[in-house]
């Protein structure tokens, strides 16, 4: 199994394709989950394609990765909101529907509520369509009492 991964990531480090690049850095994923170079790769991958596919299939990939590691979720959330690019937001957008775990969910409901107002909506409509898709994704996923309480986190420590 060791041999398998080594030699998989030397074949990682010499492809130039984008597309290979992204069905070897799955292969590694699915070998050795806790492998912290597959998500280097599929960051990049992410940030720099030109291809379509593979940025929504690397976003997809590192977004199943974040049920078990928050700080991919965060990183994912830190580059839907940085982007100037629709290509990059959308894949980041489509990895982050997969997140399932419940810190996860409660990562994205409390950094992407405060996207939902008017100055997000008449300057960056795309953030604002994609925050609120993503926070329907998070309601849809969550019992209600838990949303409630992340959605009104604010005012309920305000009161306090």
């Amino acid at each position: 199994m060791a041999a398998r991964s080594i030699a998989l990531k030397a074949l990682l480090n010499n492809c130039r394709r984008e597309n290979t690049r992204r069905l070897i850095a799955d292969r590694i994923n699915k070998i050795n989950p806790e492998n912290p170079h597959t998500v280097e790769v599929f960051l990049k991958l992410l940030q720099n394609t030109q291809d379509e596919n593979t940025a929504l299939l690397s976003a997809q990939s590192l977004g199943e990765m974040g049920n078990k590691k928050l700080e991919v979720v965060q990183t994912l959330l830190d580059l839907l909101v940085s982007t100037p690019e629709r290509r990059i937001a959308r894949g980041a957008t489509s990895g982050l529907k997969k997140v399932f775990a419940a810190d996860g969910l409660a990562l994205l409901v409390t950094s992407l509520k405060g996207y939902l107002n008017d100055d997000t909506w008449e300057n960056n409509f795309a953030l604002y369509r994609y925050a609120y898709e993503l926070l329907w994704h998070c309601a849809s996923r969550m019992p209600y009492p838990d949303f409630y309480t992340l959605w009104h986190s604010d005012e309920i420590e305000e009161e306090g």
